[in-house]
């Protein structure tokens, strides 16, 4: 072929790989000439762009017609299909265990993708999702930069009078569960307090009346469609309705106004009822100030708002509203409420991560699996090469081009991938309820075309990926070689085999690392002396219109058969998140940085009930009646206050000066994923609604009866819904239990897939060594040395891939402790363990067999080979 020196030389070296002279000799009057003409008229860019096209063009005569016949594509696939059969027929060992392989690998990749897709999916169903964010504020303390949700009641008005970019502004309060009652029915329900334009910001269809002014009037309520069920029946027949609710000085009589429909898709808001957030202004007790933060702001931006300019302008107007220094006080921000519940961790006031950190894993983890899968088959069909070199050869003898000869076992692959698709969607259907059960969800398979979408790229890329790289090797053998037999194994044919392995098994130690060290983790968490005891407790909610009576109640549990102790607080114990800071003390210094306290509210009897342990002074009595203007705090706070000889010494708390009347023992009030922090208690009976009661070991059962019986008889009709404690605080590390779970299977999996293809190549080597084991057996060799020789190379890759793991295994496992403030250490057993298991089911896969090939007959080996 010739032509100008200007014209690249690629197209003709990469034809000459694929296709015969015909095809260049009928692209030689074409495509340079062409070239050369666009080379002068359109510049070289533009010439070399046409020349890719061409060189494409070129290659679909190959797929379409056979030596430029009239066979058409169908026959073309037709005769593929055939071939890809009969093959599968002739290697049944061979297609079986790619088969399992390949099915055990697509069953884990569909169950992460459908617990990925579920996580991915939650508050994605707003239509402003886009536009939509949640109000961040950062706040200084001596541990660093704190982020929170909430924000003053000032601020909603705010932003709507002085921030043109701001499209609606929606103050939110959560509140605890309340008792709503109609004529005939009282029910337990969680709602909101929610500015006017609520259904302006979040999308939730409206079933009755007008979403422009539900909100509007103080007094009116929209509820969800099971509430309006349970209340009166139907959603048609509420509207209009009165009933009454109560909820501290909160309450009343109210109007509904609107009724919603809970939207099918995920949601982390989940709520029962709305009132407005007028009646919450009104009635609300709270500081009215810039300081304050007693509520959530969502806003939508208007279309093409800059959000870094507008968070720098958020910061600014702020910390002027506020009078501080911008300097003493961190920004605040917007966050996308559509990411909130993948990204809620935070770390020096920026987003640190979250739920996204176990999605991410999960799909790397879903992608390890399929390459291990895929590794599998691209090694069992190297390694048998040999068995298809007479027919390759012969394909090239008869003018059958190299793409062809690739298309035909890229094919195969594609084929295998399809049928293992099918085996997975069956295996996965049964698998579903236990692995929802696992996973905590209730995922299910009516994904619709997305989930083909997703079936039909991975069966596309799985059977590209396993396919190509043995299809290339394949049709790259060169005919004259393959029918002389002088075709041998190279050694970068070896290399990348071993490589392979080594890669396989590196992830199944890493793995197996993983779900040691969050196992050891886990049971820390289980544990852990907290500082106050959890078992044999029971905690539920007092309704807050009964305030009154709880005391009383109290005093008849106390006196129940069966009961050690009770007393009650504002949270529950294990997960109190109630924090303010601007405190003052008795010796502080003027220039003293700001401390961040949890506060929390307790009634008597709080030590005898939880055993929290006193360091000095005494707690809360009703011997002393100035026990209502007192402070008892934890050992972190005197630490952080810098006091000495505390009892006696005085407090200001929300503008009161307390008497420091006790110290406690340091206890965890939160998960350990966050270190104690200093914590005051005041007593407080009417704010504390969290009932805790101490049961006797011996009889739980009955006992729980009889509180029930006595709950009834002070809340007629209210169902009586409690916790244990123990329960409640396992709750707490509900994800990390859920990865700890699911990640047993995946490493169990992916141990498996590394064995079945180690089996396979063990199984392929023996058979091509059985000559030379029959000889060597003549010589004297007993079984244990054949062993030993035909495991000894499998036994080098999988010590490479234990010595290359360990590292980044390390690596790992400290990033993810690092999210505790109190957790395990890493232990060099550990790293041991992982190694020796993998090592030992590696030599046990490979040793079975070989054993069985050790203890066949000399003659028979001479004979077979």
């Amino acid at each position: 072929m010739k032509h100008s020196q200007h014209i690249p030389k690629w197209p003709e070296r990469l034809l000459r790989a694929f296709c015969s002279e015909r095809v260049l000799e009928y692209l030689q009057g074409d495509v340079y000439e062409l070239y050369e003409i666009r080379l002068k008229r359109l510049g070289k860019f533009r010439a070399q762009l046409y020349l890719i096209l061409d060189v494409l063009s070129a290659f679909r005569p190959l797929f379409f017609k056979s030596n430029w016949s009239n066979s058409n594509t169908i026959t073309m696939l037709k005769y593929n299909l055939i071939l890809a059969i009969r093959g599968f027929k002739r290697y049944k060992s061979t297609f079986f265990i790619n088969l399992t392989g390949l099915s055990i690998g697509l069953v884990s990749v569909l169950m992460i993708y459908l617990w990925v897709h579920d996580e991915m999916s939650f508050d994605k169903f707003h239509v402003k999702k886009d536009r939509l964010y949640q109000v961040m504020t950062n706040t200084s303390s001596e541990n660093g930069i704190l982020t929170h949700g909430s924000t003053s009641t000032l601020l909603p008005d705010a932003l709507r009078s002085e921030i043109p970019e701001v499209e609606y502004v929606v103050p939110v309060r959560p509140m605890p569960v309340a008792i709503i009652s109609s004529e005939e029915v009282q029910v337990k329900a969680s709602g909101q307090f929610a500015g006017k334009n609520f259904f302006d910001v979040f999308t939730y269809k409206i079933l009755v009346g007008n979403q422009q002014n539900v909100l509007q009037d103080k007094y009116s309520m929209v509820i969800s469609e099971e509430l309006a069920i349970k209340l009166f029946g139907t959603p048609e027949k509420s509207l209009g309705k009165s009933v009454e609710w109560k909820l501290d000085n909160f309450g009343g009589t109210h109007i509904i106004s609107g009724v919603w429909e809970k939207p099918k898709q995920n949601s982390s808001a989940q709520f029962d009822f709305l009132v407005s957030h007028e009646a919450f202004l009104e009635r609300s007790r709270m500081d009215n100030s810039w300081d304050s933060n007693p509520i959530a702001a969502y806003l939508t931006l208007k279309p093409d708002t800059n959000l870094d300019l507008f968070n720098s302008k958020l910061s600014d107007f702020y910390n002027k509203k506020r009078g501080n220094d911008i300097a003493e006080y961190p920004s605040m921000f917007l966050q996308k409420f559509s990411d909130k519940y993948l990204y809620g961790r935070y770390e020096n006031g920026k987003v640190a991560g979250g739920r996204i950190d176990y999605v991410i894993l999960f799909s790397i983890v879903a992608i390890f699996i399929l390459v291990i899968a895929c590794i599998n088959f691209m090694n069992l069909s190297t390694a048998q090469a040999s068995k298809k070199q007479k027919e390759v050869g012969i394909k090239k003898a008869f003018g059958i081009s190299r793409i062809m000869i690739a298309f035909q076992y890229i094919s195969e692959s594609i084929l295998l991938s399809a049928l293992s698709l099918v085996v997975a969607l069956v295996v996965g259907f049964l698998l579903l309820p236990e692995f929802n059960h696992i996973s905590g969800k209730q995922l299910t398979m009516n994904g619709g075309w997305v989930l083909f979408l997703f079936g039909f790229c991975v069966v596309l890329i799985t059977g590209l990926i396993s396919g190509s790289y043995p299809a290339f090797y394949l049709s790259g053998m060169k005919a004259v070689e393959i029918l002389k037999g002088k075709l041998h194994t190279t050694v970068s044919e070896l290399w990348i085999r071993k490589g392979l392995v080594v890669f396989q098994f590196s992830i199944s130690v890493l793995l197996i690392v993983g779900v040691l060290v969050v196992y050891k983790q886990m049971n820390l968490v289980q544990n852990k002396n907290l500082g106050f005891s959890k078992e044999h407790v029971i905690t539920f909610s007092w309704p807050r219109q009964q305030n009154e009576n709880m005391q009383l109640f109290l005093e008849q549990v106390r006196n129940t058969p069966g009961i050690i102790n009770t007393s009650s607080t504002s949270e529950p114990i294990i997960n109190v998140q109630s924090t303010s800071s601007g405190h003052g003390w008795e010796g502080q210094q003027a220039n003293e940085e700001e401390i961040q306290f949890t506060g929390l509210n307790v009634n008597y009897n709080i030590s005898e009930t939880l055993d929290i342990e006193l360091a000095e002074g005494r707690l809360f009595s009703k011997e002393f009646a100035s026990d209502r203007n007192a402070v008892v705090l934890n050992e972190t706070a005197i630490n952080a206050m810098g006091l000495t000889d505390p009892v006696g010494q005085w407090m200001e708390l929300f503008g009161m000066r307390r008497e420091i009347i006790g110290v406690v023992k340091d206890f965890h009030f939160q998960s350990m994923h966050e270190s104690i922090k200093p914590m005051f208690m005041v007593f407080n009976p009417g704010y504390a609604g969290t009932i805790n009661i101490r049961l006797n070991a011996n009889s739980e059962n009955g006992t729980i009866a009889t509180i029930e019986s006595l709950y009834q008889s002070f809340n007629v009709g209210v169902p009586f819904e409690f916790n244990f404690l123990d329960d409640s605080y396992q709750n707490l590390y509900e994800s990390e239990m859920r990865v700890s779970g699911l990640s047993k299977y995946f490493a169990s999996v992916a141990i498996v897939l590394s064995c079945l293809g180690l089996f396979g190549l063990a199984t392929f080597t023996a058979e091509r060594r059985t000559k030379e084991i029959g000889i060597r057996k003549i010589l004297g060799l007993s079984v244990f040395g054949i062993v030993k020789m035909l495991t000894g190379d499998f036994s080098k890759m999988v010590l490479v891939a234990i010595i290359i793991s360990l590292p980044l295994a390390y690596f790992m496992a400290e990033k993810w402790l690092d999210g505790f403030a109190y957790h395990v250490d890493l232990e060099w057993w550990f790293f041991a363990v992982s190694g020796l298991a993998t090592l030992t089911i590696a030599l046990i896969t490979v040793g079975w067999q070989t054993l069985k090939v050790a203890q066949i007959n000399p003659s028979d080996c001479l004979r077979d080979g």
